[in-house]
């Protein structure tokens, strides 16, 4: 391996003197994923940090270091002449100084620490994918800061207060406004910013570095094009840049097979698809993996893999987003510690694409024929007449009726600040920027945020050279994905040819066909499999990769489980003033009238509830309320 250690998944720093009853440890060792890690705790002059690797390798802490790095950082390959890891960089670089050199050079999800006996600096990445969370007393003087929410809120003393207004966000919306979180008093670092923490008096100074601003003039869709495979390619080569063995993320669709296509050569390259049944998108994926001349590795899944995912999801990542953190069955399978770097394509639809485009914005940025046009002058444009899917992510407001009437306004009043506030830095993009800056409160991240605690885990969209591009994609080059498709078919090269498994087509086919290949009944939309009755784990009859989410909640056992145990439970009284439904009801069977989503938040919200409520933080021994 050529990482001579593991990666460290958190870091928690606590300032003052209060005594440490273990929950803090208990809490970062106790989580699913981590069961091979190893939590140091260090005493400073300031406080205490608490350091978790993701596995034992013999490379324990017994002294504060001059910095660490949480997550996978990478050197872009304009600061360095060879590979260097991101801390040798720093300590050939005066450390973070103000920040400014170490936010152009470092690349990745990441949050850089640095120690000194008078305090702490933290540097976040460029778009906040690894998110940084400060717990603050009332004349805002740090008490905690760290990068798991709930071990923050321990070492914070905010463990049990609520921010009810953010539970009401989060069960709608499936996530919370930046920067606030589950617990008040306690926020969200901006992202691509450098904060110090003085020691003496724990007073916060936080200076943003860089922001995604929005281009006077958008490129044209052959430039970005051009500009997308050029950015890949260097993402690529930075990610795995000193590494031997590198493990891609492979399914039978578009995104990851371009992310193949991105990695240099020279390297041991293992393409890993994860598997419940086998079904066609696997047999595409091993199709492309022997095509691009690579080692193909089925990473199964049990067949309650994902009924367990809601305990397991929770207690790795708090409840800040939904705990769909499918990638922990890299765990399961012993290959998170196999790999120098392990890299996916997530984020490829939200930066590249128009995953995150409301109807009306996505039927404006179609290209219109002459006929159209015309069309749209005499009746007027069809975009006009558009609404939101209940359905979709971009309609999710449509369910805000489902929230207590306080708690509808101030959710209105938190999200119309915010997006006044993106619309300073994104002006005629800023309602679908709001959804993923900073990218901590892109409601899938679960799955980025997960597989980076316990293995060198990364995703090549989060490189600052694909940043960097998709700040200049225009609403036009980004609908139906169709520069960035473009982009990934020319990059791809023979692997272009094989069918995608979403839509029967392969991806080098001209964009109207890949519309069209999406309605293709052949071809049909998950959940798609009959589940029949003799089935023990019907959530698993399904033709794609994951599951069938309303099967799952109402047939599993472990999701009959977990309602049955709720009853009664004090977080009940907490829903109780969130939803208007009341918590009884929303616990107390599936919801048919909501989607699953919010069904699969309702849960998870009462659970995490009922942990704090009833006294014992997840993954933790015993019952404690930190103070400081």
């Amino acid at each position: 391996m050529t990482h001579r250690s593991a990666p460290v998944s958190d870091l928690i720093i606590r300032f003052g003197d209060a005594p440490d009853d273990g929950a803090i440890a208990g809490r970062l060792g106790g989580r699913a994923g981590l069961a091979s890690g190893v939590v140091s705790v260090i005493d400073a002059p300031w406080g205490r940090v608490w350091i978790q690797r993701a596995w034992a390798d013999g490379s324990g802490v017994d002294r504060l270091p001059p910095r660490v790095i949480v997550g996978r950082a990478s050197v872009r390959s304009g600061f360095r002449d060879g590979p260097v890891s991101p801390d040798a960089w720093l300590g050939s670089n005066q450390g973070l100084g103000d920040g400014t050199a170490a936010c152009q050079a470092l690349s990745g999800m990441f949050a850089a620490f640095e120690f000194d006996p008078s305090g702490v600096s933290v540097l976040t990445d460029r778009m906040g994918f690894r998110p940084v969370y400060v717990v603050r007393d009332a004349e805002g003087r740090a008490r905690a800061m760290g990068t798991d929410a709930e071990a923050v809120a321990l070492a914070g003393g905010v463990w049990r207060s609520i921010d009810e207004v953010s539970v009401a966000e989060l069960f709608v919306h499936n996530f919370i406004t930046f920067p606030y979180t589950t617990r008040e008093g306690m926020t969200e670092l901006d992202p691509a910013s450098i904060t110090r923490v003085d020691g003496a008096d724990r007073s916060v100074r936080t200076r943003v570095l860089w922001e995604p601003t929005e281009p006077d003039r958008f490129d044209d869709a052959s430039k970005m094009r051009a500009r997308i495979i050029a950015a890949m390619r260097e993402a690529g080569s930075d990610l795995t840049a000193g590494c031997r063995r590198v493990g891609v993320l492979l399914s039978g669709g578009i995104d990851s097979r371009a992310v193949l296509a991105s990695m240099p050569e020279g390297l041991d390259l293992a393409a890993l698809t994860y598997v419940t049944r086998e079904n066609n998108e696997v047999h595409i994926a091993k199709r492309l993996a022997s095509i691009a001349g690579v080692e193909h590795i089925a990473v199964r899944r049990g067949e309650d893999f994902y009924p367990n995912l809601l305990a397991r999801g929770l207690s790795l990542l708090g409840c800040e987003l939904r705990g769909n953190c499918h990638g922990l069955c890299l765990v399961d399978n012993g290959l998170n510690e196999q790999f120098d770097a392990i890299i996916g394509g997530q984020l490829s639809d939200t930066f590249l694409k128009d995953h995150f485009m409301d109807a009306p914005s996505r039927m404006r940025a179609r290209p219109a024929s002459p006929i159209q046009k015309l069309r749209h002058a005499l009746f007027g444009h069809p975009a006009d007449r558009a609404r939101a899917s209940r359905n979709h992510t971009t309609g999710r407001h449509l369910h805000e009726p489902q929230l207590t009437e306080p708690m509808r306004a101030r959710v209105a009043e938190r999200r119309e600040r915010r997006l006044a506030e993106v619309a300073r830095v994104r002006p005629t993009t800023a309602a679908m920027w709001t959804r993923f800056w900073p990218c901590s409160r892109q409601d899938d991240s679960a799955h980025t945020l997960g597989n980076a605690r316990f293995a060198w885990s990364d995703t090549l969209f989060a490189h600052s050279g694909v940043v960097e591009v998709m700040r200049d994609l225009s609403p036009e080059c980004r609908v139906d994905g169709r520069v960035a498709n473009a982009a990934f078919a020319e990059l791809c090269g023979p692997l272009a040819s094989v069918e995608n498994a979403n839509t029967g087509l392969p991806i080098d086919a001209d964009l109207r066909a890949q519309r069209q290949g999406k309605q293709r009944p052949d071809i049909p939309s998950q959940p798609s499999a009959e589940p029949s009755l003799d089935d023990p784990s019907p959530w698993n009859a399904v033709r794609g990769s994951w599951v069938n989410p309303v099967v799952m909640q109402q047939r599993s056992p472990a999701w009959i489980q977990a309602r049955a145990s709720l009853a009664g439970s004090p977080a009940l009284a907490v829903l109780d003033r969130v939803i208007d439904r009341g918590g009884r009801a929303m616990i107390a069977s599936y919801q048919d009238d909501l989607p699953s989503n919010m069904n699969h938040i309702g849960v998870q919200i009462a659970l995490w509830l009922d942990g704090i409520l009833g006294g014992t933080p997840p993954g933790c021994p015993a019952a404690a309320e930190t103070t400081a």
